[in-house]
């Protein structure tokens, strides 16, 4: 099937084969034959017994029209089959057409952002983006290669600008990511081999969350393509970990710390936890890299009331390092 002229919404297109869908803007002819190839080297997969099940064209075509530049190219790089008898399919091939297969989205907060440029307020913030090698929120982690790769991705596609709050899609804000790096083997602040970003903070109602701790970690949203693996990691012989809490100051004025301990489960999941109680209260520790809000020492009332709150770390030792 051709690659066809079409029309929608009043625009001129392109389509492949008559009950395509019309792909309309300056690269409409370049989606509708990625399409056509990515069906043509599937058929090839299938022939050749390297994938079990078949995407229909309305699939394929929903993942093209969400392909960036760089994923298109890859999929207009996708040999057709041709004569079944005569084609060989290369492993290159068989990655190329399992990239195209529905992809799950993945969102993550669990890394504190642990430093800031305070000094003439530069409001600039760099934390860690993702730690390879440590579960995340959905029991998923990522590979060293993995997270390089990753990293690397998100500067070459130029995506420096598209930091939004709280996933909210709305990228409109003063915000963007200025640099951008994989912390090093003997880092002193971040952790080794993980993704590291700094982003400049021009909003001021955003800096004085980030300031006054209702915002605490980077986030990433992103399409992945998820694979079995097994991973070890080291988990405390008792299940817990203990540190301190960042020093803040309390409703009533007094600066202050927390020891805590919190739980890890058997697969290195966070399962909660609580702070020591000082300046006559408490925390509770629920998930991330923030305490809850503060309880009153003695309260009988599981829920924290509203108020500060603390922030703190366990990532070390949930990837089997030690904490400072």
């Amino acid at each position: 099937m051709p690659v066809q002229d079409c029309s929608k919404d009043g625009k001129s297109g392109k389509k492949f084969g008559p009950s395509g869908v019309c792909f309309t803007g300056p690269d409409a002819a370049a989606r509708a034959a990625a399409v056509g190839r990515a069906i043509e080297a599937q058929k090839a997969e299938l022939a050749a017994g390297h994938l079990d099940d078949e995407l229909s064209q309305g699939e394929i075509e929903g993942v093209v029209a969400m392909a960036d530049a760089e994923g298109l190219v890859a999929m207009l790089s996708l040999p057709t089959a041709g004569p079944v008898t005569n084609y060989s399919a290369g492993p290159e091939v068989a990655a190329g057409v399992r990239e195209l297969r529905p992809n799950v989205v993945k969102t993550e907060i669990q890394v504190a952002i642990h430093k800031h440029e305070a000094s003439g307020e530069l409001q600039l913030v760099w934390a860690e983006v993702y730690v390879p090698g440590l579960p995340d929120a959905h029991g998923d982690s990522m590979s060293i290669a993995g997270v390089r790769k990753m990293a690397h991705k998100f500067l070459a596609s130029q995506l420096t600008q598209s930091v939004d709050v709280q996933h909210d899609n709305d990228i409109t804000r003063d915000l963007e990511i200025v640099e951008s790096f994989i912390a090093r083997e003997d880092d002193p602040e971040f952790i080794p081999n993980s993704w590291v970003v700094c982003c400049h903070v021009a909003d001021p109602g955003i800096w004085l969350d980030i300031k006054e701790g209702r915002l605490n970690g980077f986030s990433i949203q992103a399409n992945v393509f998820m694979q079995e693996r097994e991973i070890e990691f080291e988990v405390p012989a008792d299940g817990q970990v203990s540190g301190r809490v960042s020093e803040t100051e309390s409703e009533a004025g007094i600066l202050h710390t927390h020891g805590f301990t919190v739980r890890i489960g058997p697969n290195g999941e966070l399962l909660g936890g609580q702070t020591t109680v000082d300046a006559d209260h408490w925390h509770s520790i629920s998930g991330g890299t923030l305490t809850e809000g503060p309880v009153v020492a003695g309260s009988d009332g599981p829920a924290p009331t509203s108020g500060h709150t603390h922030r703190y770390s366990c990532l070390e030792h949930r990837i089997g390092a030690p904490m400072d």
